[in-house]
């Protein structure tokens, strides 16, 4: 027997990192099978529709057809074989499907291939739990906890994050997991989320403070850099924001965040071609599209205006 909290909050998990999933459009295809001349008795594959096939996938969960979900995600995969999103929602039909190690491979792919769905650490602790293995699942909840703390408001998916927290904590607790052992964010996470919650509030002074003692303990946290620059860019100290923020895409050339908020610093400052080299690079780091993408390309399509006014 399923989990029925599993299956009733499924829809919104897929509906929740859907928002930030953007498919290839229908011309973006790819071959499947063998690459050599087809033969009677070795027919070639067609082309997958990378877009059909991703939104069949997606229906098909939001109804618990869990059989048709996999079968979609698998093509999508036979098309794009280091696909993490269609990783992770493989490993959501195959937990569905009752098939935990199958959902478990799947969704340490997904993991690898830098999967942006929430569902994915959770499902993976779920799954682990079900083969015995409650410390991977506290593993799964510590990620969860230290994507929430990265995670800026608003952010696109902390209902999801909050709500994949909150299951995988309740399924440990039913498992027989002790209160105690169960995972808390260490003093520096708290410092973070502290930090975090004054940007959130303006209050950007306090947060450099605290920033600046992380920075100190954790020097190499691409994070801490981004906030500080951040930070400093709210109180209009551009030149330093921006030392921070290329301090951040030097330690991490692929942070997102980092590279939006750049982007957004060189917009207030009209730099516009600059900021249009930002979004570049975020187009070619979200393959699939992310928050951070339309966020700046916001940005960019509302400066234009007020130019042109």
């Amino acid at each position: 027997m399923l989990d029925q909290t599993f299956i009733s909050k499924l829809g919104f998990l897929v509906m929740a990192a859907g928002a930030c999933l953007l498919v290839p459009a229908p011309g973006v295809l790819a071959a499947g099978g063998s690459t050599s001349s087809p033969s009677m008795s070795s027919p070639r594959r067609p082309p997958v529709d990378v877009f059909a096939e991703y939104r069949k996938g997606l229906k098909a969960l939001e109804v618990n057809d869990y059989n048709a979900a996999r079968k979609a995600f698998k093509k999508v995969i036979r098309a794009e074989k280091k696909n993490g999103n269609a990783y992770a929602y493989l490993g959501i039909a195959e937990y569905g499907r009752g098939k935990y190690k199958n959902s478990r491979k799947a969704l340490e792919k997904a993991l690898k291939y830098d999967t942006i769905v929430p569902g994915a650490w959770e499902t993976l602790g779920l799954a682990q739990l079900k083969l015995g293995a409650p410390e991977k699942a506290q593993e799964q909840l510590a990620a969860l906890h230290n994507m929430m703390a990265s995670c800026p408001a608003p952010c696109s998916n902390s209902a999801s994050i909050q709500q994949a927290i909150d299951s995988l904590s309740q399924a440990l607790a039913a498992q027989g997991t002790p209160e105690a052992q169960l995972f808390r964010p260490d003093e520096g996470s708290k410092a973070y989320v502290q930090a975090v919650r004054l940007i959130n509030q303006e209050h950007y002074a306090q947060a450099i403070t605290r920033l600046t003692a992380l920075h100190q303990s954790q020097p190499q946290n691409a994070d801490v850099l981004t906030y500080l620059g951040y930070s400093h860019r709210k109180l209009h100290e551009y030149d330093v924001a921006i030392d921070y923020y290329r301090q951040a895409l030097a330690i991490n050339p692929a942070h997102v965040g980092a590279t939006e908020y750049l982007g957004e610093l060189y917009v207030e400052l009209g730099q516009l071609d600059k900021a249009q080299s930002q979004l570049a690079r975020l187009d070619d780091l979200c393959t699939y599209g992310c928050f951070e993408y339309q966020e700046l390309e916001s940005w960019i399509a509302s400066a234009a205006r007020g130019s042109e006014g």
